[in-house]
């Protein structure tokens, strides 16, 4: 079986969405009554604890590693958070249109949240366009470092991290040793060879023991056993009562 299997799975990224989905399903009460309005939102907030909690556990206990090329994920999330915004300017504008006997308008209502909506998202594009970023933090200089100087600190890179390079190495270049891929957890078993770039050498981790752990389980489930035991003698030599004589005269017969 391949160790993959075995393997946590990798993070992704398609939390956002999921969150997103859940907002924009929220506000949309916002159109009708509201009488389910503090439920939804109470249930909201209880579902995100609970979705944030397993991440946090899932991040620092099971996946294998994290990988944010750019942050172009988390810019389109940002924007995507313009809908359920436009959304609740929308009911706003709905609500404040019946609220004033404006409904006798008929189709002019829909063009008036329509407008709403689209205005929003325009305004709130704007700002994370050129507002934003005018608080961000300033681009610092690139690094002086070298190629190999990087390379000896971090194990995957443009060559390591491609298979198709690393086949190419193998069967093409005949290099010796060749071009070993880059598998998270498994960065000791890269070879050392200067000649195409592979600088980095490390050792494998010291795998846990856990015998004393077995030892110690072990120990404990003996001690209970000979409480348990213990403990049926001693009811055993109690004396039974009428009742309870007769029961057990009668099973043993």
């Amino acid at each position: 079986m391949p160790r993959g299997f075995l393997a946590s799975t990798p993070m992704d990224l398609s939390r956002y969405a999921d969150v997103l989905l859940n907002v924009i399903l929220a506000v949309l009460i916002f159109f009708f009554p509201g009488g389910f309005t503090l439920q939804m939102f109470a249930a909201l907030a209880v579902s995100h604890v609970a979705i944030y909690g397993f991440d946090h556990y899932r991040i620092l206990r099971s996946i294998p590693q994290c990988e944010f090329a750019s942050m172009n994920v988390d810019w389109w999330a940002q924007w995507l958070l313009t809908v359920p915004c436009g959304i609740i300017i929308a009911a706003a504008v709905y609500k404040w249109a019946v609220d004033t006997n404006h409904h006798t308008w008929g189709y002019g209502i829909v063009y008036l949240t329509s407008a709403a909506f689209l205005g929003h998202i325009v305004v709130h594009t704007a700002l994370l366009l050129w507002f934003v970023p005018l608080f961000g933090r300033r681009d610092k200089e690139p690094s002086k470092k070298s190629y190999k100087e990087c390379s000896k600190r971090l194990a995957q890179s443009w060559f390591t991290a491609n298979p198709v390079h690393c086949l190419r190495s193998s069967f093409i270049y005949k290099h010796d040793p060749p071009c070993d891929f880059c598998m998270a957890g498994k960065e000791h078993l890269l070879r050392v060879n200067e000649a195409i770039g592979q600088y980095f050498d490390d050792t494998a981790m010291e795998a846990e023991d856990f015998t004393e752990s077995i030892v110690d389980m072990s120990s404990v489930a003996k001690n209970l056993s000979l409480r348990f035991s213990k403990k049926l003698d001693v009811e055993e030599e109690k004396p039974l009562s009428p009742r309870s004589r007769i029961q057990k005269e009668l099973l043993d017969n």
